[in-house]
């Protein structure tokens, strides 16, 4: 499903996968929209700190400030999609500009 510039999570070494998820755990504050949620990171950008990552809520692309704290509201931040039809449509976009 992922072409450049993503690429799969699965295909990253365990311990960046979880340098990843500490880093957006870390950067969500309370206010965020994503805070508290349970969210599975599935994708990274690779030239961009975006990462994707899927919830009850949707997919969601993030964008990661590594600031290595919790940031304000509104970052990181993120770009909602609710079906997987509209994050393919973003996907295939992505691709083209690369």
């Amino acid at each position: 499903m992922f072409t450049e510039p993503w690429s799969d999570i699965t295909e990253y070494p365990e311990g960046h996968r979880a340098a990843l998820e500490k880093e957006l755990v870390t950067e969500l504050s309370k206010g965020h929209v994503l805070f508290g949620l349970s969210s599975r990171i599935i994708a990274k950008r690779e030239d961009r700190d975006d990462i994707l990552i899927q919830n009850k809520l949707g997919y969601f692309i993030v964008h990661l400030t590594w600031s290595g704290k919790s940031e304000n509201d509104t970052f990181p931040t993120s770009e909602q999609f609710e079906t997987l039809e509209e994050l393919k449509i973003k996907l295939a976009s992505d691709s083209e500009t690369f």
